[in-house]
């Protein structure tokens, strides 16, 4: 370990101190400013997090800083805003950190925030070096890169999307028609199938059918750039019209760091008054995604928030709702029993297969929270509390391995630098990237989603694109990657 990492680590091991002794304070009385203390610790983590990157040189649009920032907004977003008193909230007692109580909620904000600064601590620990200089070399090694295989792999973006698109237009019309005419939750529960055929496994191939063209174009800049604006558009407008937000910006995240890591670009002007538009449109979203309204009047909506409200600090206060889940899943773990010790991670993706196939469900209703969330023995309270509960890979921790797993979490910054490694070692490898690019979509929406599920979409996703790669193969006589 070097000097550096040391000099980095230490910081972060006092703020895991501090936060043992308030907890410890807190286990008998919640104190009054209790928001505040939350709120000035997650920034410190923030700042704290943008340093350790900075000198370690890992980059900012990276997997292991992306991972950072989606658990950080997605479970303390709302602390921030609330702590520091930034807006006003109207109705305080609807944000999930009051809904279910202070003695409730502080337990859950501890474990996000001590789970975050842990998973800091494994990617310093972790860090190494030389890897930067093997991974260099190795791409030296494979830098000219068979001009065959990168058009293979637009071939099979192409394929991908006349699979898709057809099945993507049709469903994104479902959910807008639910939207406007049911209200968002509608969206969840309208019927996608076309003839009794559930189009799922078709918009699934969308994503990555772009994310293979962009990758078949690296050496078009100009087409590169055309289709990563039109799918800024795209993307926008779904979660503009569908509300679906989470999913439409980490998409548009993905397919910007696919981008980037062919056509390297500096933030100016424009970057910036596009992502302050994006976060606009993003709480405009969360705000009227209940709401029944037609285009006209979600257009004066949307201009009043424009001219009128601070979209920011709006985002960021709606983002933080999935601490719901690490709320729910600390408050009904009563003993080590009913921990399920990495089972989750190892067995998970069994369970789910077994579950589509329809050999069994049993092993996934043991391995899922939200199952045990939903247990009669629960409670109606907590029962009730999962119907719109989405997943959240902070809770899933805990479900696994309790408090006592908390310095485990330095594995998970470990496994996420090894996974930001072979990112860059496969970026010559065409189609191997295509399929890692896609993962990273995935990879950043566990933060507010189920191992399992997501680890199911990214093998059907690599099955399928394997096959039209191989297929398309050997039809031209391309050398394989």
């Amino acid at each position: 370990m070097s000097y550096k990492q040391i000099f980095l680590l230490i910081p972060g091991l006092l703020i895991c101190s501090i936060l043992f002794f308030f907890w410890k304070s807190n286990m008998i009385d919640v104190t009054s400013d209790w928001e505040f203390f939350f709120s000035t610790f997650t920034m410190l983590i923030f700042f704290y997090a943008i340093f350790t990157w900075y000198k370690l040189n890992l980059g900012f649009l990276s997997p292991t800083f992306l991972m950072f920032i989606s658990l950080l907004l997605f479970h303390l977003g709302t602390i921030v805003i609330v702590g520091f008193n930034l807006m006003h909230v109207e109705y305080k007692e609807h944000l999930m950190i009051y809904r279910y109580g202070e003695e409730l909620t502080l337990p859950a904000v501890l474990y996000s925030l001590a789970f975050i600064i842990i998973y800091i601590l494994g990617v310093i620990i972790f860090y190494n070096k030389n890897d930067e200089k093997f991974v260099d070399e190795k791409n030296v090694r494979i830098s000219n890169v068979n001009y065959k295989q990168i058009i293979l792999c637009k071939k099979t973006g192409i394929v991908l999307l006349i699979l898709s698109i057809p099945s993507t237009i049709y469903v994104n019309f479902i959910q807008f028609n639910s939207r406007i005419t049911e209200g968002y939750s509608a969206v969840y529960t309208a019927d996608y199938t076309l003839f009794g055929l559930p189009l799922g496994g078709f918009t699934n191939l969308f994503l990555p059918g772009i994310i293979f063209t962009l990758i078949g174009l690296q050496n078009e800049k100009k087409k590169s750039l055309y289709i990563l604006i039109i799918m800024c558009i795209y993307y926008l407008v779904y979660i503009f019209l569908v509300g679906r937000r989470a999913d439409g910006l980490l998409a548009l995240i993905t397919l910007i760091y696919v981008y980037y890591n062919f056509y390297k670009f500096k933030l100016n002007l424009f970057h910036i008054i596009g992502v302050y538009f994006l976060m606009v449109t993003m709480t405009f979203i969360a705000q009227t995604r209940g709401l029944v309204l037609g285009v006209q009047e979600m257009g004066m909506l949307f201009l009043k928030k424009v001219t009128k409200e601070n979209p920011i600090l709006e985002l960021v206060l709606e983002m933080g709702g999935t601490i719901r889940s690490p709320i729910l899943i600390i408050e009904t773990l009563e003993s080590l029993e009913q921990y399920r010790y990495g089972f989750v991670y190892l067995l998970g993706p069994l369970a789910v297969t077994f579950k589509a196939l329809g050999i069994t469900s049993q092993l996934d209703n043991y391995l899922s929270f939200s199952y045990f969330l939903r247990l009669p023995e629960r409670g109606t309270f907590i029962n009730s509390a999962t119907s719109s509960m989405g997943g959240s890979a902070i809770a899933e921790w805990y479900f696994n391995f309790g408090w006592i797993g908390l310095p485990l979490a330095i594995f998970f910054g470990g496994a996420m630098l090894k996974y930001q490694k072979i990112m860059k070692t496969v970026v010559n490898r065409p189609y191997i990237y295509g399929i890692m690019c896609f993962s990273l979509y995935l990879v950043l929406r566990y933060s507010r989603e189920y191992f399992a599920g997501i680890f199911w979409i990214l093998i059907y996703v690599s099955i399928v694109s394997f096959l039209i790669y191989i297929f398309l193969n050997k039809k031209g006589k391309v050398q394989k990657t």
